[in-house]
């Protein structure tokens, strides 16, 4: 799949939720749907975490966060080719 449709899956996750869940849970459906698309590396994994954490906040609009995701797949990808 394109970085634009595992964008979509990410947010979709973290977007299907209920508003009172804890964080932790949140960054578990982060990871789990990471891992389902088979990203790649730890090391790739790492450097998209660190990216969302600096991109992502509370409020954003669905489409920005998913071009905020596919943004940081993107660099990710140059970083680290698969």
């Amino acid at each position: 799949m394109s970085n634009l449709g595992n964008a979509y899956a990410i947010a979709l996750a973290l977007y299907a939720r209920d508003k009172s869940e804890p964080l932790g849970d949140i960054a578990d459906k982060l990871y789990h749907v990471v891992d389902v698309i088979g990203y790649g590396s730890d090391e790739r994994k790492a450097d998209l975490y660190a990216q969302l954490a600096e991109s992502l906040t509370d409020g954003m609009m669905f489409e920005h966060v998913v071009s905020a995701i596919e943004a940081a797949m993107d660099s990710t990808d140059r970083r680290y080719p698969a």
